[in-house]
């Protein structure tokens, strides 16, 4: 209850004018209670940032564990699940927050959260192009790793682009993510077919 509330107080009026007190009142427990389980407001933060990575593994792990045939559907499909999820407990500001930790400050609690939770999504792109490749959907000598991170770099511009604003919602983070996916999978398929051609 703390968390949920938390993060909706951290969305009204933002991560540095949220008062732990005023977490405490809405959530109709003493400050105490809320320093008893979480000392700082950083800590509250991380809790959040755990919070959102249990709730959306479940829909994640059906997309990598069993990822349509199609190369293109099955990343569209996760690229699309990332950003929904990510917008669940936290919101812009508090993903620029943990964004610029993951950059800058690497070694705090927050941007090692926020490495780590990058590194998990890499690991499941490549989980993705692994699966494919053992239903024998990619060709012998497909890239996996160096596809993994072209698409690791899409999302990151994309995600970028919608902390910055310039993708103003998250529908148009998606058809953004959707429309680079594509670009950057139709090339591969197309190189593909050439160099078996040749």
């Amino acid at each position: 209850m703390i968390l949920k509330v938390a993060a909706t107080m951290f969305r009204e009026r933002g991560y540095d004018a949220a008062r732990i007190e005023d977490i405490a009142e809405r959530a109709e427990v003493s400050p105490g209670t809320v320093y008893t389980y979480f000392k700082t407001k950083e800590n509250i933060l991380l809790s959040i940032l755990a919070l959102h990575r249990e709730s959306s593994i479940e829909r994640r792990l059906r997309i990598v564990q069993s990822p349509p045939d199609d190369l293109t559907e099955a990343f569209v499909r996760y690229e699309r699940a990332l950003l929904t999820d990510a917008t669940h407990y936290l919101d812009r500001d508090l993903w620029r927050r943990v964004t610029a930790a993951g950059i800058m400050a690497t070694s705090s609690k927050i941007g090692g959260r926020s490495v780590m939770i990058d590194r998990l999504a890499n690991r499941e792109r490549l989980q993705i192009l692994e699966t494919l490749r053992e239903r024998g959907l990619l060709p012998r000598g497909f890239a996996v790793e160096q596809v993994a991170e072209i698409l690791r770099a899409v999302s990151y511009h994309v995600w970028i682009r919608f902390l910055r604003g310039e993708l103003r919602s998250l529908a148009l983070a998606k058809r953004a993510i959707a429309r680079n996916v594509e670009f950057v999978l139709g090339r591969q398929a197309v190189a593909q077919a050439r160099a078996r051609a040749a």
